[in-house]
């Protein structure tokens, strides 16, 4: 069974969650500790790097984590082929680290994820909608065009921004933008974008949670209500578990 590292680095805060929701897929986890350096990550088959606030968003965010050393491991995994998800602080990571939009060469940031157009943090609920070809990118040729995940926005920097016109309209003509936010992004992101492919597809960086709606009873109270009085349905995976159900499926 392919095995996937949760980068965990000082700061993160969604570990625990994120192997739970790839664990409910079917797949297996470990956390691996940036400390324990890039050896650490030799064996595994693909890469999460959860949300969080690592190294205190020092600088930026996301902008220390992506020069730790167990980041090389990540990026020649990354050149390879192998799947690597961000998620919030991850997906901040991800852009600092330059593998996405990827549209230079890696570690030079093409985009970046700026403070958010209310000037504060902002924590809500937050739907999403494949707006790429399912076939654009590995984590979802499984979807069907238009299909919409629930998610909770948790973040304070999550304005996707990007360098330039040039690598605005390659991010528009290579479909790189996955998802982008029903009704309009409320932090002003350029585009709506919520996720951000790499031209292979094999990168995905993803500002709102969805391992933080992977469940029935972590969903809204419309939702949580059709499950009422069924104990079962209540505590079953739904709404953001079926982006690591599909990040399982990468392999099948």
């Amino acid at each position: 069974m392919p095995k996937t590292a949760i980068i965990v680095f000082p700061g993160s805060n969604s570990e625990e969650e994120t192997l739970r929701a790839v664990q409910a897929a079917g797949g297996k986890g470990r956390l691996v500790w940036w400390f324990e350096g890039p050896d650490a990550l030799k064996g595994f088959d693909a890469f999460i790097l959860p949300g969080g606030f690592a190294h205190e968003d020092r600088i930026r965010a996301g902008a220390v984590a992506a020069r730790d050393p167990i980041m090389i491991a990540v990026l020649d995994a990354a050149r390879s082929g192998a799947p690597v998800l961000g998620i919030c602080n991850g997906a901040q990571v991800l852009v600092e680290a330059g593998l996405v939009p990827g549209t230079d060469k890696i570690g030079k940031p093409q985009a970046a994820l700026a403070p958010n157009v209310q000037g504060h943090y902002v924590d809500r609920y937050a739907e999403i909608e494949l707006a790429a070809p399912p076939e654009r990118c590995l984590f979802t040729r499984h979807l069907e065009p238009g299909t919409r995940i629930p998610t909770w926005s948790s973040h304070g920097e999550g304005r996707f921004c990007f360098r330039d016109d040039h690598t605005r309209r390659r991010i528009l003509d290579e479909h790189l933008v996955v998802f982008t936010y029903v009704g309009g992004a409320h932090n002003g992101a350029e585009f709506d974008c919520a996720a951000l492919t790499n031209p292979p597809g094999n990168v995905l960086a993803i500002m709102p949670h969805p391992e933080r709606a992977g469940w029935r009873y972590q969903q809204l109270e419309r939702v949580r209500f059709e499950a009422r009085g069924d104990r079962e349905a209540f505590l079953a995976p739904c709404g953001g578990s079926r982006l690591f159900a599909l990040f399982a499926q990468v392999f099948a």
